[in-house]
């Protein structure tokens, strides 16, 4: 069946028939007439971690010694793969990284090396969070594939306390990027002054600090195609929540709709499944309702356009060089359109 996906891609039905023009037969020792349809259904009874695992190392240590894969650093990374219909048990209505709304999917962990040559993967309800996968695929590493030393390359939403502290406490070498969050806009606030260009779009500066007992390089970056970005999505996004109350609001006005509780409730997720509760700001009255941008937020929030925050455990590496194996892990997740 893997065969005919990567080679000959055809029906359950039809890899019976598929199956007796090939080579197969000869070399697994099976006779066409013992192949049919069903046999295949009941392969994926067999799919499960205890039986894939092994295959998935097996498969590793082959190609490893045949084409002398390297390790130095791994990327691991989130995907999703969507479903019609109800009967995949793993299928759950989760976070959508194509924006794709109302279709239960699964969501899939994939690790590669530095050439994007994958090691090991795991499949996941479609609910689940990101973060919750990284203990597992972390222990997957070290024990089944003995990767301990490789540098462990992850992205922002990866990250949480508890995933950083089981990495120090595995003495896991990694670099990762980190949220802005209170701790990281301090740091950033603290150090900002000593950017210095290492090419006409990026400033970089870096400072040493103990986190769980371990020394870890912090990279304080600023790009400007980010900032650019950023600032232009960030308006946008502002802009289309605007329009969207505006024509709520029309719809109100004109005697369209009534302003009910449920309406005022509505208006409030909306603000935050679009995450501008910060920055729009709606008035509500008896009935009807107003609403204005809020100009301290907005301002706060574009004071940290562009800026970044990588974390390492590689305190002998320059932040450049840091900076250079987080883009690389960029470059491979666009070669393999996730």
């Amino acid at each position: 069946m893997a065969i005919n996906r990567n080679c000959d891609p055809c029906s359950r039905r039809k890899l019976p028939s598929w199956f007796e023009t090939t080579v197969l037969p000869i070399l697994l020792n099976i006779k066409p007439s013992e192949v049919n349809d069903k046999l295949f259904l009941r392969a994926f009874h067999y799919l499960q971690e205890e039986t894939t695992i092994p295959i998935q190392k097996e498969i590793y240590e082959k190609i490893s010694k045949i084409y002398d894969v390297k390790t130095e650093k791994i990327y691991y990374d989130i995907t999703s793969s969507y479903f019609e219909g109800n009967s995949c048990a793993l299928a759950k209505f989760g976070y959508n990284r194509d924006g794709i709304k109302g279709k239960v999917q699964i969501v899939m962990g994939l690790v590669v090396n530095q050439d994007g040559i994958l090691i090991t993967h795991s499949v996941h309800p479609g609910n689940t969070a990101d973060v919750k996968t990284v203990d597992a695929m972390n222990k997957r590493l070290r024990e089944t594939f003995g990767l301990d030393n490789s540098i462990l390359v992850m992205d922002r939403g990866m990250i949480s306390t508890k995933n950083v502290k089981h990495l120090d406490q595995n003495v896991k070498p990694y670099v990762f990027a980190l949220r802005l969050q209170k701790k990281e806009k301090e740091l950033i606030d603290l150090h900002r002054q000593n950017l210095k260009p290492i090419d006409e779009n990026t400033s970089l500066t870096e400072v040493i600090l103990e986190e769980n007992g371990r020394m870890k390089k912090y990279v304080i970056g600023h790009s400007k195609d980010i900032e650019r970005q950023s600032a232009v999505g960030f308006e946008a996004r502002l802009k289309r929540v605007e329009e969207k109350l505006q024509k709520i609001k029309s719809d109100i006005d004109s005697g369209k709709h009534n302003l009910t509780d449920r309406r005022k409730k509505n208006i409030s997720c909306m603000l935050k499944t679009e995450k501008v509760s910060k920055f729009i700001k709606p008035e509500f009255t008896d009935s009807s309702f107003s609403f204005e941008r809020i100009s301290d937020s907005i301002e706060k929030a574009r004071k940290y356009n562009g800026l970044f925050v990588l974390s390492s455990t590689e305190i002998d590496l320059s932040g450049e060089d840091i900076l250079k194996i987080y883009r690389e892990k960029i470059l491979l997740k666009r070669r393999s359109g996730q």
